[in-house]
């Protein structure tokens, strides 16, 4: 059992058992990500190896940021516990690597992660054993069995097996679970980019979204031409960071050297008002002449 520690807590994280640990002296402070917490594991762990490892924690490590934290992805499947459902919005990129390669995952409770972690490791229901697909080849999430699974061992089932094409919206689910349990299963060659030239492959045919493949939308042919070059480069699988500056509050007061389009339309209006009022006046001064007294 491993307690982390916050930097602001002014305390080292720690090793014990369940048998020393006092749950009425652990304060929960927070102020870490996923991110630190696997980091502080792989210093405290010693080589000790372990089936699975459960990192309890909250929802709100997404709102740190990145960590500076290196991280050794762990031999065993890691899963990420976020107690009472509080699942975080993201990880970084290290973090997501390293449940994703294990084998492990993201639940809402302890329960939730042993169950799944039952599964993937006996396989669905007895069909299977372990040694067949490993770990990250079978999952149950809501209420489905996914087994990944090569198609010459499919088509030896007892079981009726239906077939989908890939623009059958369930055809996307099935194929997000092959490709989480190919990166399990491939996680040797990850950088390897006929590897994932195959992945993004297989997210493209089925329009889904991977760590290995964006959702982009191009709206002329030069940038049709662009990606297709950036698909054949030595980097395309290369995360692109941009430097982001603080936006500074802008003025009431301030006015922009060219007009935008809102600002024409408005111009526009004024000089027209400005016009019609003008128009009336001149009416009224040539309609109000004096008359003669009799």
């Amino acid at each position: 059992l491993y307690l982390t520690a916050s930097e602001f807590r002014g305390e080292a994280p720690s090793r014990t058992t369940l048998a020393e640990l006092k749950i009425d002296d652990i304060v929960y402070f927070g102020g870490q990500n996923a991110a630190t917490l696997l980091a502080q594991f792989n210093e405290l762990q010693r080589g000790e190896s372990y089936d699975a490892v459960f990192v309890l924690t909250d929802g709100s490590g997404y709102e740190l940021g990145d960590s500076e934290a290196a991280i050794t992805p762990p031999d065993a499947p890691v899963w990420l516990v976020h107690l009472n459902g509080d699942i975080s919005l993201g990880y970084d990129d290290a973090t997501l690597a390293a449940i994703q390669a294990s084998g492990g995952g993201v639940a809402g409770s302890l329960d939730e992660a042993l169950t799944r972690l039952a599964v993937s490791r006996a396989g669905a229901g007895g069909i299977f054993v372990n040694e067949t697909g490993g770990p990250g080849s079978f999952d149950l999430i809501d209420g489905y069995v996914w087994l990944a699974i090569p198609t010459t061992t499919a088509d030896t089932l007892s079981v009726e097996v239906v077939t989908h094409a890939a623009g059958d919206p369930f055809a996307a689910l099935a194929a997000r679970r092959l490709i989480l349990a190919e990166m399990h299963q491939q996680r040797v060659w990850l950088s390897n980019l006929e590897t994932l030239d195959n992945l993004h492959a297989l997210a493209v045919d089925n329009s889904i979204v991977t760590p290995y493949s964006s959702m982009i939308v191009l709206v002329n042919q030069q940038q049709r031409t662009l990606l297709k070059q950036l698909e054949n480069g030595q980097g395309r699988f290369d995360r692109e960071f941009e430097e982001v500056g603080e936006t500074e509050e802008l003025s009431p007061f301030a006015v922009t050297g060219v007009p935008e389009p809102e600002e024409w339309l408005l111009i526009i209006l004024a000089v027209a008002m400005l016009a019609w009022y003008w128009s009336n006046k001149r009416r009224e001064g040539h309609g109000a002449r004096p008359s003669a007294s009799p």
